[in-house]
C-alpha cells in the first residue's frame, strides 16, 4: 500500500528547528569538504577567514535537490528506524517500507538559493566536541519546517495502526538531522495516500503543491499499473 509520510516541524505542533549536516563534509575527496579544508589548515586565520570558512561549511552542510534544500529519504527512514527499535520493529522498517523517490524536498518559509538563505541566516553557530577539543561549526538551520514522502508499505510486515505508532514515537523521542532530539522534534503521521490527498491543508506553498501534485501523479501511474495489470490476468484466465 502506498502510504505519505508527514513531517511536521513547525512550531505550532511544538516541533523544533532542523539542523542538516551532509555527510559529504566527512569526505576528505569531496570538494566540499576540501574548500573547508582549504582554511581550516591556516594557522593564523583573519575574521574574513572565519566567516569564509563558516559560509563553506553551511553551503556544504546542506542538502541540496532541483528546488533547493531537501532531506534525503535515508534519513527520514533512519528516523522511522529508530523510532521502531523502541516496539522492536527497528528491522522491519528496511524490510518493509520502501521509498517512492530518492528525497523530499523541504517546505519552510524563506528564500531556496543558497547565497539567499547564507544572507538571511539560515543557519546556526553551535560548539561540537571533536575527539578532545571543542571546536564551532556551523550548520544550516530551518524552522517551522515541514516535508512529506511517499512509500510503499508490505501490509505483510506492516499494519497502518503500527506504522502510526512508530512515527509517533519517532518524531516525539527520535527527531531529525543533527543535534537530534533537542533539534529536529516534529509530528509524524503516516497516511494512505489516497486518503492524504484528500486533506485540506489549507494555503500550500510553492513547494506543498509540487509536492502534492508528485503524490497523485505517483498514486494514478499505480491506479493504470494496477488495471492493466487486472486486465492481463482477465484475459489469461479466459
Amino acid at each position: 500500500m502506498k502510504v505519505v509520510l508527514a513531517f511536521d516541524g513547525r512550531e505550532a505542533v511544538n516541533g523544533s528547528a532542523i539542523l542538516c549536516h551532509n555527510e559529504r563534509l566527512a569526505d576528505p575527496l569531496d570538494p566540499a569538504a576540501r574548500a573547508v579544508a582549504e582554511l581550516s589548515g591556516k594557522r593564523k586565520k583573519t575574521e574574513a577567514d572565519h566567516l569564509e570558512m563558516a559560509r563553506r561549511e553551511f553551503e556544504g552542510g546542506l542538502y541540496l535537490g532541483d528546488n533547493g534544500p531537501m532531506i534525503p529519504a535515508a534519513n527520514m527512514l533512519r528516523c522511522i528506524q529508530a523510532g521502531a527499535a523502541r516496539i522492536r520493529k527497528g528491522k522491519d522498517v528496511n524490510r518493509g517500507i520502501v521509498p517512492l523517490e530518492d528525497y523530499a524536498d523541504l517546505d519552510y518559509p524563506g528564500p531556496r538559493s543558497v547565497q539567499e538563505l547564507w544572507e538571511q541566516r539560515f543557519w546556526l553557530r553551535k560548539g561540537v566536541g571533536i575527539g578532545t577539543k571543542r571546536v564551532t561549526r556551523t550548520r544550516p538551520c530551518f524552522k517551522n519546517w515541514q516535508t512529506v514522502l511517499a512509500v510503499e508499505v508490505d501490509p505483510v510486515i506492516w499494519d497502518l495502526h503500527q506504522l502510526q505508532e512508530v512515527c509517533g514515537l519517532a518524531g516525539k523521542y527520535e527527531g531529525l538531522g543533527d543535534m537530534r532530539p533537542v533539534m529536529g522534534r516534529c509530528v509524524i503521521t503516516a497516511t494512505p495516500a489516497d486518503e492524504w490527498l484528500t486533506l485540506d491543508d489549507g494555503d500550500l506553498s510553492a513547494i506543498g503543491l509540487a509536492r502534492r501534485a508528485r503524490i497523485e501523479q505517483l498514486t494514478h501511474d499505480d491506479t493504470v499499473r494496477s488495471e492493466r495489470h487486472g486486465k492481463k490476468v482477465t484475459a489469461s484466465t479466459k
